[in-house]
């Protein structure tokens, strides 16, 4: 197997040539079939590159179709990653999310596949959720900053797909940029591009080891590892869009246990103020307890459930069958 990885105008031949299929594309790296020779073999790397190019400008539109093409059991979600960073640090674009979600049939087994995609907000190329907080918004109170973070890990850990954290965003690494600004480590620094760095949810700088699981974002992150390992929908279940606002920033997903007909409800709040309203539910979801926040006790009317998230956060209600 080879790979060929374009950067600075270059293409850079890695491993044997042989008889491979698309393995994996990602931004400047593509490891491919060939069966001809080098030359027609960075032709091919350069147009996949392109393409990757063109799924970064436009992921949740151009994303889906390399399972179906390439025969690739997942890719990385990165229409996941906008809509979430978006809808996190601007508190708007909740209806992109509906957009994506929609989209999911296109996969080459449609939820299903989507089901095992890699969700997340940021990478050692891409930079931090942390980083882009404080450089697009630097008015923005450290509160603030910690409740948002928290809140695009919610919209990751409880939507469809496979979460992936970016270690460090749990210790409030704030990057100055994207690639080598964006590789800070646990361990004690001497990088003066990472001493600098003004930590989120803390006052402490990489000048100490940086792993603190007393740390805001921390726990929070831990709560919701806690709560999808106590409950399976909430990794597996079929999911169903009920709300997403068309300029605001409230969505409420529905996640569906398919062994016992139970129903968890999420709404996300990324506003600055506390939202009610009612969202449709399954007809036979009438009895509910809170997985986490306030969760009215019945159905308002059926198939109708009555929802208030707090700001900056979320809730998750769970109905519970009666024999």
């Amino acid at each position: 197997m080879f790979g060929v990885n374009v950067g600075g105008g270059r293409a850079h031949l890695i491993g044997d040539l042989g008889r491979w299929r698309v393995h994996q594309p990602h931004p400047g790296r593509i490891v491919f079939a060939v069966d001809d020779g080098v030359d027609d073999a960075i032709k091919r790397d350069v147009a996949a590159h392109a393409q990757m190019r063109a799924i970064l400008a436009e992921p949740g539109r151009r994303i889906q179709r390399f399972p179906k093409e390439f025969a690739m059991p997942s890719v990385i979600d990165f229409g996941f990653q906008r809509a979430a960073t978006n809808l996190a640090m601007k508190g708007k674009g909740a209806r992109d999310f509906e957009r994506l979600f929609d989209a999911d049939i296109v996969y080459a087994n449609g939820p299903d596949t989507a089901a095992i995609l890699p969700t997340f907000l940021g990478n050692h190329d891409m930079g931090r959720i942390g980083g882009w907080l404080t450089k697009d918004f630097p008015a923005m109170t450290d509160a603030e900053r910690v409740a948002r973070i928290k809140l695009a890990h919610a919209l990751m850990m409880f939507s469809r797909g496979v979460p992936v954290i970016y270690s460090g965003d749990e210790q409030g690494f704030a990057s100055d940029g994207h690639d080598k600004a964006a590789r800070e480590s646990f361990f004690r620094s001497q990088v003066s591009a990472y001493l600098d760095n003004d930590l989120i949810g803390t006052n402490a700088t990489h000048a100490t080891d940086r792993f603190d699981t007393s740390h805001p974002i921390f726990r929070a992150i831990a709560e919701m590892a806690r709560l999808r390992a106590e409950h399976a929908p909430l990794r597996r279940g079929r999911q169903v869009v009920r709300h997403t606002d068309r300029d605001g920033g409230v969505m409420a997903l529905s996640r569906l246990d398919r062994s016992t007909g139970w129903e968890y409800v999420v709404v996300f709040n990324a506003e600055t103020s506390a939202r009610s309203f009612n969202i449709q539910v399954e007809a036979d979801s009438r009895q509910w307890q809170s997985v986490r926040g306030a969760c009215a006790p019945t159905s308002s009317a059926t198939p109708s459930y009555a929802v208030t998230a707090p700001a900056l956060d979320y809730i998750i209600c769970r109905s519970v069958r009666r024999p």
